[in-house]
């Protein structure tokens, strides 16, 4: 309640891996999205490709706080969108984001390549963030958020992709 019917803005950040790294070949699907949220909806939209010259963990972090910084206002909306691997461990509580299966065979180590999406949906569900979240997930593992409080938080939702698996 208190939510504005129409948002004032709406900015979309797509995340991927780079081409060479990318082992779902994301790159025209990522594209074409891209050119609906612009073109269709006129969304301001950006695309940034995750790679390994820098920790994977610290570019997300990055990334998204550049993106909040630029785009974040009380009535706004701000669409987070992931394409690419990820892994739960049930244990931990932890969504992995990676570009491959095998971290070690797209040139990352198993803790170095990857990224710990709990990281980032905490920082998107934080009191940092005046406009409404959505995050789309479009990888395994994408339900399995239940390990994370902030699916309770009124400004954050979250939507899970095709390539689910439950664990």
């Amino acid at each position: 309640m208190g939510r504005p019917r129409v948002y004032a803005n709406v900015a979309v950040l797509l995340l991927k891996w780079t081409d060479e790294l990318d082992e779902f070949k994301t790159g025209e699907e990522v594209k074409e999205l891209a050119h609906v949220f612009r073109e269709r909806f006129h969304f301001e939209t950006d695309v940034v490709e995750l790679n390994y010259q820098s920790k994977p963990q610290r570019q997300m972090d990055r990334i998204v706080t550049t993106f909040v910084e630029t785009h974040d206002q009380p009535h706004n909306l701000l669409i987070v969108y992931y394409t690419g691997h990820a892994t739960h461990y049930k244990n931990a509580g932890r969504l992995e984001l990676l570009p491959s299966a095998e971290p070690s065979a797209a040139g990352g180590s198993p803790t170095s390549g990857q990224i710990n999406w709990y990281k980032t949906e905490d920082f998107l569900c934080s009191d940092e963030v005046d406009g409404d979240v959505l995050a789309i997930l479009d990888t395994e593992y994408a339900s399995n958020g239940d390990g994370n409080q902030n699916m309770m938080r009124a400004n954050f939702s979250s939507i899970v992709g095709a390539l689910d698996e439950v664990t």
